[in-house]
């Protein structure tokens, strides 16, 4: 995977420039997303290159966020669980074509769990769905999953929480041991990551930059909304039990590129065990999101526990993570040897850290070889709209909402008030006017252009949405997926998550498979289930998203 790179000089000097010369994309992160603070670290094969924190580890005491601050770096802890298990396999205590019934005997699963293989819970092609984290601990969850069955299409990857749950339970089979100890014991301090810690304790909250979430979670967050302090708790899973400071992200990236390289200098992860991690790929990989401006990924495809990417002819390994009041990302460039990891204590579901981290290694990549840096912002004010987008449009009472361009950005009018409009990386809409808050917009493109929000229907043949049972605001006390809203438009039923860390970006459509069962997602391959507990007086009053129990808050 290596080529010829710079000498360490070069890489020392283009880091510390790369950083100083990119502070309005720090500053864009936070002032477009909803990020307090972080930690950004370069590193190669020796080490830190250069780090900076930035903003605050502590909002309300204002004290600033330093570089020893950790943090809970969530699934990006995935890699480890998988070097774990390859050692076992290496060991011969287990083997990849083994199945679920033989790894785990003692979970009476309620699907023919002889159709799933180690190796596809690795790569995420066992076809499981996301989770409903409803329970803090591993077993309980995948207990709590059995009968939720796999589903597998075309396109195999499928990111799921479950596999790497069940993977933890097959560790502490297998061996007798808890997987996260063993990380704890064994790897992290074999990779010299000195403070880490292989699980989540009350007792080191302390050292932990503090970590924050939306305070409205039942709408789509945008700039200059509130923040708050987001709930604690102890957590030791293997789907994301590390935590990490900048430094001890340098120490995993300068093994990640030394093993790249060929190269065994004494750690745990020797360059047979890197190259068994990424080499069995799955079909496709992680979703990119970037930058405007920034070269294309050419491909992503999921190996054992870490994304391998291939970036304007680069190889790259990248993994990212989301926990409640955390968020973190990874990457490393193996032809380059230099990698950039970005800790920040925004919620686990904030686009910034994945942004940030590839615009940073992108101009430092540029700084290294000599080329003219990248014109990037984090601006996500909208500017220009697509054709079609602009001027009235009514749903089926009359109500407007009308579109305008200005001269240096996008607004919508609505009941004699106005909003600016926002763009997220997957394309949808958010305004800051306070009657549209609730929901994002999607604009339809078409002979007859409409704006969906919600299930608001404006534009031509817009028509009234019936009733249904179930349509309604519904919660629960989980903080990874803590509420979404049902809502029937132009006759289907959609469903559509508030802010949390397992929480889709995008509404759902409910597709009718059962009695009271529901599949959340239109495509056939979906494994995600909605089941439709008892109704009152013409409503649903509890729903069973896969496994994890939600009750109606109120009928809106």
């Amino acid at each position: 995977m290596s080529s010829s790179v710079s000498s360490r000089e070069q890489r020392l000097v283009a880091a510390r420039e790369a950083l100083a010369s990119n502070s309005h994309l720090i500053d864009g992160a936070m002032k477009y997303y909803p990020v307090p603070g972080g930690v950004i670290t370069f590193a190669d094969s020796e080490g830190v290159l250069a780090e900076q924190s930035f903003g605050h580890c502590d909002r309300e005491r204002s004290i600033a966020m330093t570089n020893e601050k950790l943090f809970e770096i969530g699934s990006i802890s995935k890699f480890f669980t998988a070097l774990v298990v390859l050692e076992l396999v290496n060991d011969g205590t287990l083997r990849l074509d083994l199945t679920l019934n033989e790894l785990l005997p003692w979970l009476e699963f309620e699907f023919d769990a002889t159709t799933v293989t180690l190796r596809e819970l690795l790569n995420h092609t066992a076809g499981f769905a996301l989770g409903s984290d409803a329970l803090p601990d591993d077993a309980a969850e995948v207990f709590n999953s059995r009968s939720f069955a796999p589903r597998r299409g075309e396109n195999a990857f499928r990111y799921s929480n479950v596999g790497y749950l069940l993977l933890g339970e097959i560790v502490r089979t297998a061996s007798g041991q808890r997987c996260s100890k063993i990380v704890n014991d064994r790897w992290l301090p074999g990779l010299g990551m000195a403070s880490a810690l292989g699980e989540v304790r009350h007792i080191d909250r302390p050292r932990l930059a503090k970590g924050y979430w939306t305070a409205n979670p039942d709408r789509p967050w945008v700039p200059q909304d509130p923040l708050e302090p987001a709930v604690w708790f102890e957590l030791e899973s293997s789907t994301g039990n590390v935590v990490a400071s900048g430094a001890d992200m340098a120490a995993l990236i300068s093994a990640i590129i030394n093993a790249s390289s060929g190269e065994n200098r004494g750690g745990p992860l020797t360059a047979g065990l890197f190259s068994q991690a990424v080499e069995d790929l799955a079909p496709s990989g992680e979703p990119i999101y970037l930058l405007e401006g920034m070269a294309p990924v050419e491909s992503s495809r999921y190996g054992y526990g870490i994304n391998v990417e291939l970036i304007d002819g680069h190889t790259c390994v990248s993994h990212g993570g989301g926990m409640v009041g955390y968020s973190t990302f990874m990457l490393v460039d193996c032809n380059l040897q230099v990698g950039v990891s970005v800790l920040t204590n925004a919620n686990g579901n904030s686009f910034a850290s994945h942004l940030l981290a590839r615009a940073l290694l992108a101009q430092l990549r540029a700084k290294i070889e000599k080329q003219e840096p990248l014109s990037l912002t984090f601006d996500t004010q909208v500017r220009e709209f697509p054709d079609g987008a602009l001027g009235d449009f009514a749903d089926f009472e009359g109500d407007v909402v009308h579109f305008a361009q200005t001269s240096n950005n996008c607004v919508v009018h609505y009941r004699g008030r106005s909003g600016d409009i926002f763009q997220l990386q997957n394309g949808r809409y958010v305004t800051n006017h306070p009657d549209l808050r609730r929901f994002h917009f999607d604009f339809v493109e078409g002979l007859s252009p409409q704006w969906h929000h919600g299930p608001r229907v404006f534009g031509e043949g817009s028509a009234p949405t019936p009733a249904d049972p179930l349509c309604g605001h519904y919660r629960s006390y989980s903080p990874w997926y803590p509420e979404f809203r049902i809502y029937s438009r132009q006759g289907k039923l959609f469903l559509a998550p508030g802010d949390g860390i397992e929480a889709s970006h995008s509404e759902s459509q409910l597709v009718p498979i059962g009695p009271s069962e529901f599949r959340i997602g239109e495509s056939e391959e979906s494994p995600e289930r909605l089941r439709v507990g008892a109704e009152r007086l013409g409503e649903v009053i509890v729903v069973n998203r896969d496994g994890c129990w939600y009750s109606r808050v109120s009928s809106e």
